[in-house]
């Protein structure tokens, strides 16, 4: 298993204990509304038994929706953790890659130049001209492929920050109300009500 797999796994095994919490917390709020629910459309004069059942079904649909909005959020949340993370290694990868390219290429440079200045009389006055020129480019090109890098790395975070709008998620109304109207009608057919 590769380290980010294992990440992944530690991610959702911590997003799984948080979510165990949560999710008690949101079935024992549900099982004190239910008799609560029961008891008002008793005291409301009549006992309507199509109110009734439909009340104790949208409590429950808004429990579902309280569940699933947990588990995307807390997924999400842990997920996003390793994002950041491999974010910054992809980053830093990016970066030595772009550096070895540099070393490598300044070294050919520097060889190359020292080969042609050996033709001219008095080459060392010239090579001590180039090989400071050849610092002076070795370092604005690494510090350029640093602040190349730095931009893909707010980039890529920034698109991600768009992403994490998981953490925000639930389940819209219009699909529970379509939800909650489709199995309405499906009890009314069902039972007569």
């Amino acid at each position: 298993m590769s380290d980010i797999e294992s990440k992944i796994k530690k991610a959702f095994e911590l997003s799984d204990l948080l979510y165990s919490r949560e999710r008690d917390k949101i079935l024992s709020d549900l099982e004190k509304d239910l008799p609560r629910i029961s008891r008002e459309s008793q005291l409301s004069g009549g006992f309507n038994t199509s109110i009734h059942v439909n009340k104790i079904f949208e409590r429950r649909i808004k429990a579902i929706k309280q569940l699933v909005s947990s588990r995307l959020k807390l997924d999400a949340q842990e997920i996003n953790k390793i994002v950041d993370f491999i974010t910054v290694k992809i980053s830093d990868s990016i970066f030595e890659r772009s550096k070895q390219l540099i070393e490598g290429q300044i070294d050919n440079l520097k060889f190359e130049m020292e080969k042609f200045c050996r033709h001219f009389p008095g080459p060392d006055s010239y090579l001590d001209l180039i090989n400071n020129r050849i610092i002076e480019e070795r370092n604005k090109l690494v510090s350029h492929s640093k602040r190349e890098v730095d931009i893909f790395q707010k980039q890529f975070e920034s698109k991600t920050q768009g992403k994490k709008v998981l953490n925000e998620i639930s389940v819209t109304e219009k699909e529970i109300q379509f939800s909650a109207l489709n199995a309405w009608a499906r009890i009314k057919n069902e039972f007569g009500v």
